[in-house]
């Protein structure tokens, strides 16, 4: 018994330590003037899954390949601001597993005259979360998609990948119609794409 209260004492205190650390690196209220930021990885990913009549596709960029960084210009204990930012993602980097799906995505997408997606991080609240080791954010975002901007508001999950690494986590179901545009459909009218399709985002971070 004494050993299994050592254990759960000793899993207790680097739980405490990870929130610790968390908090240190983002809403630390020292030197409010020192910036932050984030280093967006190359092994980040995100993907776009969406649904017809006939069945369920998914368009994915399989490594984010770009150098991106997440400035933090305001820090309270629960709110992070984030300087001017957008990450552009080439609408063409995008597969969707099947040649002609992806041939419509960026169809749909007019990606002869809008070339990427937009995502930029405006800011950050500090919400509850229930699973040990992880924190949750309240983000406000702005996507684009075709020359058209939407506010949206995302739930992320945040926790330690590896040693200065980390994981920021989190999905959000928009509509084609959000962005004024139509739902593909094919075969005079037999393949209708549904309005709605979810983005997920799987970050990895660095902070500087």
């Amino acid at each position: 018994m004494p050993a299994k209260r050592a254990f759960l004492s000793l899993f207790d205190m680097k739980l405490l330590l990870t929130v610790i650390g968390f908090y240190s690196l983002f809403f630390s209220n020292g030197d409010e003037k020192r910036m932050v930021a984030w280093v967006i990885e190359p092994s980040s990913t995100l993907i776009i899954n969406g649904a017809s009549n006939v069945n369920q596709f998914t368009c994915g960029m399989s490594s984010y390949q770009y150098a991106d960084t997440l400035e933090l210009s305001e820090r309270t204990a629960s709110y992070i601001k984030f300087s001017p930012n957008k990450l552009s993602l080439p609408v063409v980097d995008f597969d969707c597993a099947h040649k002609m799906i992806t041939s419509d995505f960026q169809e749909t997408l007019q990606a002869d005259i809008y070339p990427e997606i937009g995502v930029s991080f405006l800011s950050l609240n500090a919400a509850s979360s229930i699973l040990p080791g992880v924190t949750s954010y309240d983000a406000v975002m702005l996507i684009e998609l075709s020359g058209r901007k939407k506010e949206v508001s995302v739930h992320f999950d945040f926790w330690e990948k590896s040693y200065s690494l980390y994981n920021l986590v989190g999905s959000k179901t928009l509509r084609f119609t959000d962005f004024e545009m139509v739902p593909p459909s094919k075969m005079m009218g037999l393949v209708k794409v549904a309005d709605e399709l979810t983005i997920d985002f799987n970050l990895v971070i660095r902070p500087l």
